[in-house]
């Protein structure tokens, strides 16, 4: 029962549940924060990813009505992706990054100034407009968490485990895993173009899996080619694409997570 609570008050407390899990291996802790999880994404979040109106959940599957000044705190949505992304080292579904990048793209780029000034709200009724924080008069808890944010957007671009790199996140940038002697960069104009590019600058000491997200709206499909040679790869479920790259979670730049 989520309607009437403070919404950026319990989300961290999400997070300190499944970190819980991951410290302790009690599976309670887990269960709270994955069905807290379903909870906002499939009755409180609005379709940009976003949630939370006037720092409150309302009533569910009603967001859509919630259109006001007030909607979408800032500080919710990077909360929400920071348990995504532990919430995906649990179970790496690519539904988890279909969520994030919502949040990403539509929520989280786009509200920072030229002056570095930050927003609470993003507004969501049309014609409403931006308002960000001001130089001196202005420390909102979105300021802090924005400004973090903004510091780490090469977060969780990448994820690895024993034999494999996880692709979540289609943004221009080198991953560098030391371990395994693997340099592999990304080029993309995505969100303007669909095309990315991945070229492997330093192969891999062992067979190394490389896993690239399929998002959700990929509607006609993907295609893949390799060294100009179309492959036929079907999509597994998770629906992540998987690619043998020989020779020798991994750190990126500009824009990773171990």
């Amino acid at each position: 029962m989520l309607a009437g609570n403070h919404a950026n008050t319990n989300i961290p407390k999400m997070i300190g549940a499944i970190r819980g899990y991951e410290l302790t291996g009690d599976k309670r802790y887990l269960d709270i924060a994955q069905n807290f999880y379903r909870i906002v994404k499939d009755h409180h979040t609005y379709c940009t990813g976003g949630t939370s109106n006037g720092e409150l959940w309302h009533a569910p599957d009603a967001i859509a009505s919630e259109l006001g000044p007030a909607a979408e705190e800032c500080c919710c949505s990077y909360n929400m992706m920071k348990l995504t992304r532990h919430l995906f080292g649990q179970q790496p579904d690519a539904s988890h990054f279909d969520y994030y990048e919502r949040m990403l793209i539509n929520v989280r780029y786009g509200t920072q100034d030229r002056n570095g000034m930050l927003m609470y709200y993003v507004p969501l009724r049309p014609g409403l407009f931006k308002t960000f924080g001001t130089q001196f008069d202005a420390f909102w808890c979105c300021t802090g968490t924005g400004s973090e944010e903004y510091a780490k957007l090469n977060d969780s671009i990448y994820f690895h485990d024993e034999s494999s790199v996880y692709v979540n996140l289609f943004i221009p940038s080198r991953l560098d895993w030391k371990e395994r002697g693997l340099q592999l960069r990304q080029t993309t104009r995505f969100p303007n173009e669909e095309r990315v590019t991945f070229n492997m600058d330093a192969a891999p000491s062992k067979p190394t899996s490389l896993k690239i997200r399929v998002p959700y709206w990929a509607t006609k499909g993907v295609t893949v080619a390799i060294n100009g040679e179309p492959m036929n790869l079907t999509a597994t479920h998770p629906p992540i694409l998987k690619s043998i790259i020989r020779g020798r979670p991994v750190m990126s730049s500009p824009s990773t997570c171990l």
